[in-house]
């Protein structure tokens, strides 16, 4: 019982760390936004990734601190927002990624042509469809969610909720398909552009070797910035994929709490790892510390 606590404490903690530090990349952004600068397409992603972390790192925190309250209520809409929230900061991080690989690369193929030209009208549509098709992967949830009896269960906790000794959970099935379609297939997604990145840079340092024509060292330095940082978040979403899986195939309470504290970890690094990855970011940082 104290190791649970402990847990939802460390829990918390790391949600609120989480919390702050995407707040600042939206209130910054924002702010400049109302200043009058451009809130360019890059902005835009990192506005709506922060909205997103939010929100699921402050509902987290809720149904913790909350508990029975808010769960007695629709003990269903904490699997809808669990989903939904979930896959929501994972297509975000994909659109990102994305948008990294097509502006970075340098491939010549009429594809890449037409997607750099492309790409900042696409991106408002990625994120619009990101959010449609993840409440469309949480409406079933309510559909397959079903009651199990327990005995002297008292954990209470997002992927397997407890509600006076009746666990309700979701199908496996549902469980696999939204893990698949809300995890996996971002991942995918993050990792292709990462190798496209990866592949691009090899072939302009292998050019700058040979004195020939390529990226100029702002260019190159760019190029290496943008590759570190989908890096840490393909990191950060393959966590999150095995920690997912592991809450859907274990009942140990203590060992379903302790994945939820690797996905909190990893969402409280994410947002300090776009911060120190985004030149405008981590110069205001940097002048709040100095």
């Amino acid at each position: 019982m104290e190791d649970s606590f402990m847990i939802n404490v460390l829990n918390i903690t790391l949600n609120l760390i989480g919390i702050l530090a995407n707040a600042f990349i939206v209130v910054f952004l924002l702010l400049a936004w109302a200043q009058g600068r451009r809130l360019n397409t890059c902005d835009l992603i990192l506005v709506s990734l922060g909205f997103g972390s939010i929100f699921y790192q402050c509902s987290s925190v809720c149904f913790r601190l909350l508990g029975f309250q808010v769960i007695y209520v629709n003990p269903q809409f904490v699997f809808f927002i669990d989903v939904y929230s979930s896959s929501t900061t994972s297509w975000f991080t994909a659109c990102l990624c994305i948008f990294y690989c097509v502006k970075i690369v340098d491939f010549n193929h009429h594809l890449f042509f037409w997607l750099k030209i492309r790409i900042s009208k696409m991106v408002p549509w990625m994120l619009m469809g990101s959010v449609m098709g993840s409440i469309a992967l949480g409406i079933p949830s309510y559909l397959s969610s079903y009651e199990e009896s327990l005995e002297n269960s008292t954990a209470i906790l997002i992927s397997n909720v407890t509600i006076n000794n009746n666990a309700l959970n979701m199908a496996k099935s549902y469980q696999y398909a939204r893990v698949a379609l809300g995890i996996c297939l971002p991942l995918v997604l993050d990792i292709a552009s990462m190798q496209l990145i990866l592949i691009s840079l090899c072939r302009h340092t292998r050019r700058m070797n040979n004195n020939a024509s390529g990226f100029s060292q702002p260019q190159l330095q760019t190029h290496y910035r943008a590759a570190k940082m989908m890096g840490f978040l393909l990191l950060t979403n393959i966590s999150l994929l095995i920690s997912q899986i592991l809450t859907m195939c274990t009942t140990n309470v203590l060992m379903v709490s302790i994945c939820w504290v690797i996905i909190f970890a990893f969402l409280t690094t994410q947002p300090i790892v776009l911060i120190l990855g985004n030149p405008k970011l981590r110069k205001e940082v940097l002048h709040l510390l100095g």
